[in-house]
C-alpha cells in the first residue's frame, strides 16, 4: 500500500457494482459491464457510475462489491449508508428518464444520485443513448424533437416524455 500512495488502515475495494431494480435485480448483484462502478480520479475511496435509466419511478438498490457478501444500505440518516443488511435498500428516485451519476465513498460511506451533467460534445452524449455521432438531424424517438434539441435541452432521445408527465418532450 505504500507504493500505491492507499491507506493501509482502511479497507480498499477493487470493484464496487449499483445493484438495483432499475437493472431488474434477482437474487444476485450481477457484476457485468452496465452496473460495474469506475474509481473517482484523486478520490481514494470515491466510486462513480453513470447508467441510463428508461423508466421515470423509483427504484430500489444497493452498493456491492459485486456480492451480496459485502454491501451498503440505508442508515437512517440521508446521504450516509452502512454496511450490510437485508431489506435496508437505497430509494434511487428516477424523475426523468436519462442518464444517471451514482456516487459512493466506502469510506465515509456518503453517496449521492443525480441526473448526469450533459456531456460537453454531441458525440459524447449520442454514445450514452446509442446514438451515431452524426445523427443531430434525426429523431430518434419521433416526438418531433431532432437529436440535436434533444442534446440541447439534455432531454432523452429515446423517450418522447422524458420527464413522465404525460407531454411529449415538443411540448
Amino acid at each position: 500500500e505504500v507504493t500505491a500512495t492507499t491507506n493501509p488502515n482502511k479497507t480498499n475495494y477493487s470493484q464496487i457494482t449499483a445493484a438495483g431494480s432499475f437493472q431488474g435485480w434477482s437474487p444476485a448483484p450481477a457484476a457485468d459491464s452496465s452496473n460495474v462502478m469506475t474509481k473517482v480520479t484523486g478520490d481514494e475511496f470515491g466510486w462513480e457510475l453513470n447508467f441510463r435509466m428508461s423508466t421515470a419511478t423509483n427504484h430500489l438498490g444497493k452498493f456491492t462489491t459485486g456480492s451480496w457478501g459485502v454491501n451498503w444500505g440505508t442508515s437512517g440518516t440521508p446521504g450516509v449508508l452502512q454496511l450490510g443488511g437485508f431489506g435496508n435498500d437505497i430509494p434511487f428516485n428516477v424523475t426523468a428518464t436519462g442518464v444517471y451519476r451514482f456516487y459512493f465513498n466506502t469510506d465515509t460511506l456518503s453517496y449521492s444520485f443525480t441526473r448526469a451533467a450533459k456531456p460537453s460534445t454531441y458525440a459524447a452524449w449520442a454514445s450514452q443513448y446509442g446514438l451515431a455521432a452524426g445523427s443531430e438531424a434525426e429523431d430518434a424517438d419521433s416526438d418531433s424533437v431532432t437529436n440535436s434539441q434533444e442534446f440541447a435541452a439534455n432531454t432523452d432521445p429515446n423517450n418522447v416524455d422524458t420527464d413522465g408527465d404525460g407531454l411529449f418532450d415538443v411540448d
